[in-house]
C-alpha cells in the first residue's frame, strides 16, 4: 500500500524557481526481507566442524590406546569420521545440501537476469545435490569397498576422479572467467581443497588398505583424518564465497548481509 508525503519541489526541477506542492509516491516493498548474516552462519559451521574434529580424534586418542570400546563404547560409532551414518557424516551433508541451495538460488536470479551461465549455476548445484545423496548413502564408499578387494581401489578412483575433474574443468572453463575476481578466488581454494582431500587423500588411503594396511594403523587414521577435514572445510569455505557473492541481491524473499 502506498504511503503520500507532502513535499516542496526544488528550485532545480521547476526550472522557474518557485516552489509548488507536489505529492510523493513511496511504493512499500512487497516482501520484506529477513537478514541473513553469512559471518554469523560460517562462524556457526566452523565452530560444528570443530567440535566433531575434537570429538574424533578423542575416539581415535582412545583406538589407538587399545581400549576404544572401554573408554568410549558409545562415542566410537558416533563421532570416528571412517564411519557412515554418523554425527560427521549428517554435517558433511547439510553442508552439502546448503551448497546447493546457495547455487540454486544463484541460479535462480541469473536466470531472471537472463544471464547466459544460468544454467552452469544450475549445473553446480545439481552436481552438490548429488554429492550430499552420496554422502549421505556413502555410494563411493560402496564401490571402493568392491575394488579394495581386488587392490586396485586407488587406481579406479584416481582414473575416475581424473577424467571427471577433466571433464568439468573443460565445461566450466568460460564460467569460471567470467567470475569476479573474489569469487574465482573462493572457487579456486575451495575446489582446490576439496580435490585434494576427496581425490588424492582418499586415493592414498585406498592404497595404504590396499598395501596390507589396517584401518586401526595411525598412517591411515591420520591420512583419513585429513581427508574429512580438507572435504569440510573446502565447502564451508566455499559457502562463506556464495554468501559474499549473494550480497547484492536480495532474492526469495532474504537478504544476505
Amino acid at each position: 500500500m502506498s504511503q503520500i508525503f507532502n513535499g516542496k519541489v526544488p528550485a532545480t526541477l521547476n526550472g522557474a524557481g518557485a516552489a509548488k506542492e507536489f505529492v510523493l509516491l513511496k511504493e512499500e516493498p512487497a516482501i520484506k526481507s529477513v537478514p541473513a548474516h553469512g559471518a554469523s552462519v560460517v562462524t556457526c559451521l566452523l565452530w560444528a566442524a570443530g567440535g566433531l574434529l575434537v570429538l574424533h580424534l578423542l575416539v581415535m586418542l582412545a583406538i589407538l590406546a587399545g581400549d576404544a570400546q572401554k573408554l568410549l563404547p558409545a562415542w566410537q560409532p558416533v563421532f570416528y569420521f571412517d564411519k557412515e551414518g554418523n554425527l560427521p557424516s549428517f554435517f558433511s551433508t547439510f553442508i552439502l545440501l546448503l551448497s546447493a541451495f546457495l547455487l540454486a538460488v544463484v541460479a535462480a536470479i541469473k536466470r531472471k537476469e537472463k544471464d547466459y551461465f544460468a544454467r552452469h549455476w544450475a549445473g553446480l548445484a545439481i552436481i552438490f545435490l548429488c554429492m550430499a545423496v552420496d554422502e549421505a548413502a556413502g555410494i563411493h564408499e560402496l564401490l571402493l569397498a568392491r575394488f579394495s578387494a581386488e587392490g586396485t581401489a586407488h587406481i579406479f578412483w584416481g582414473m575416475a576422479g581424473g577424467v571427471l575433474v577433466l571433464v568439468f574443468a573443460v565445461v566450466y572453463y568460460q564460467f569460471y572467467r567470467s567470475l569476479n575476481v573474489a569469487a574465482r578466488r573462493g572457487f579456486f581454494i575451495a575446489g582446490a581443497c576439496f580435490l585434494l582431500g576427496a581425490l588424492g587423500l582418499e586415493m592414498l588411503g585406498a592404497s595404504l588398505l590396499s598395501q596390507g594396511h589396517s584401518d586401526r594403523d595411525l598412517v591411515f587414521m591420520i591420512v583419513m583424518t585429513a581427508e574429512e577435514v580438507l572435504e569440510m572445510g573446502s565447502i564451508i569455505y566455499l559457502i562463506s564465497t556464495l554468501l559474499h557473492y549473494l550480497k547484492p541481491y536480495t532474492a526469495v524473499g532474504f537478504l544476505i548481509k
